[in-house]
């Protein structure tokens, strides 16, 4: 399946966007070994730590190779904002 490209390069520019106005506070790209893999090399960066969500909590979305995915830690209140037009 190819990704919808037009819409994968409006996501990045909000993405860019929301890191240089301080929205996104930390990303990491998914690579090898899926979200759990990034999300555990940006948590043993900053020894801060992670709790996942109960509902993502299944090993076929953790490991899995998502290619052009992005982890991002975000300020307060920006959740909504990095979909808005997405969904």
């Amino acid at each position: 399946m190819m990704p919808n490209w037009p819409a994968l390069k409006q996501f990045y520019q909000s993405v860019h966007k929301m890191t240089e106005s301080g929205r996104i506070t930390a990303a990491s790209v998914v690579r090898e070994g899926g979200v759990a893999a990034a999300v555990s090399r940006m948590c043993f960066g900053n020894k801060i730590g992670f709790r996942f969500e109960d509902s993502i909590l299944n090993p076929e979305f953790l490991f899995a190779p998502c290619s052009g995915s992005i982890v991002a830690e975000l300020a307060d209140g920006t959740l909504d904002a990095l979909f808005q037009g997405f969904y």
